[in-house]
Order: structure tokens, then sequence, then C-alpha cells
């Protein structure tokens, strides 16, 4: 816990200059773009029927979600959490983008006591996963939180701590293979799969971002239907 509220400010600043700085206003506008459609692979990957309501909870949102707000069709909702989203809505409104989904104060720790159980269609958690305190603990609340028949992803960097040297909130390595979601520190690993219902299908792929320098990989997992 420690730790994790020592390296707060950093996370701030980092959005703080990114709203700011003349040099990302062009990342701005695509991380803006992206939040007014849903796409037609999420689409698909929730499966629902035309007319259907959806309910999306987008986990680590940061200030801006990377997930659609709308879709032709459908009746979409999106939840944004973030452990960080009081400090996030102030430079929102600072940056004059309060027409921008408002972020919800809570942790990916604490999903399951603030939604309860079976509550959305999707649940997406992108590039923030291993930044949590307890990475673990969140993917259960992740898992729980989803509806049955509904679908849980996480984006994220490949073994992220190793590459920032543990600096900040890195303080966690996630990569996937075949066998699972493997989480470690510089002193355990685990495969956080197994703290899920083994009726879960899984599924995993590296995403081609355009770098070489280091892998980006996207998890998949369907809830059973009981």
């Amino acid at each position: 816990m420690m730790i994790w509220a020592q390296n707060i400010e950093s996370e701030i600043s980092h959005w703080r200059n990114w709203l700011t700085d003349p040099k990302m206003e062009e990342s701005r506008k695509r991380r803006i773009s992206s939040t007014e459609k849903l796409s037609s692979r999420t689409l698909e990957l929730i499966g629902k029927p035309l007319g259907s309501k959806i309910r999306i909870l987008d986990v680590g949102s940061g200030p801006i979600s990377t997930i659609g707000r709308s879709a032709p069709g459908y009746d979409v909702e999106l939840v944004c959490t973030d452990a960080l989203a009081d400090h996030y809505n102030k430079l929102l409104k600072d940056s004059n983008l309060m027409h921008l989904p408002s972020i919800f104060p809570v942790k990916g720790e604490d999903l399951e006591s603030n939604f309860g159980r079976n509550a959305f269609d999707l649940v997406n958690c992108a590039n923030a996963l291993d930044h949590f305190e307890d990475p673990a603990l969140a993917f259960v609340n992740m898992y729980n939180v989803c509806a049955e028949g509904g679908v849980i992803t996480v984006l994220s960097i490949e073994n992220e701590g190793e590459r920032e040297g543990y600096r900040g909130l890195h303080q966690w390595n996630l990569r996937a293979n075949d066998d699972g979601l493997w989480l470690s520190t510089k002193l355990r690993t685990e495969n956080i799969i197994n703290r899920i219902p083994r009726t879960a299908i899984y599924s995993w792929k590296y995403v081609d971002h355009g770098q070489k320098n280091f892998n980006i990989f996207l998890i998949s997992i369907k809830k059973a239907s009981n």
C-alpha cells in the first residue's frame, strides 16, 4: 500500500502533462475520438442482439476511456472507474473536457463491493491492471462483476515492471501465453487464471502496435452461463 500511495503523484503528473502538452494534441484527439462509438470488434465480442442494452465497465480508465460509449441500435451504458478518479475529474474540468464520461472513484480491488456480481456485459482494463495495488484481487473482482455470458478483456504491455525498472506504479509484470495470465514481481510468479472458475473460456494474442522494443498483448475471457 505504501509503495502504491507514494507513486500516485507521478501518475497524476503524467496525465496532467498529457492533457496540456501541445505536442500531445494528436494523441489526445485519437483517444477522445475512441470514446465516441464502440468498435465493430467490441460489439462482436459482446455478442448481444441489436436493440439490447449493453453495460460496459472500464476499470482503471484513466481520465479518458479507450472504450466507445455508443453504438447504433444499442443502448450503451459506459461506467468508468479509477482509484484516482477525483484527480482525473478535476483534470478534465481544468481542460474543458467535461463532456467526456465522469470517472467513479472505485479501486479495481473494490469492484464487487460497489457494483455487485454479474453487473456488466463487458469488463475492460487497458494498460492498467499491472498498475494496481493488488492486481490479482482486482482481476477476480473484474470476473465477478462480469455478467454470465459476458466478456472480460485485459490489454497490457508485457512485463512492464521490468521495462520501467519498477519505478512509479510499475511494481508488477504481466505476460500471457496459452497456459494463462501470469502476474509476477521480483520475488514471485502466479498464474492468476487459476483464481477464476475453469468454466471460463480464455484466449490471448499479441497486438500489432508498430514498435519492436516491447510487446502488447490482449486477453479475452468469456464467462460461462449457468
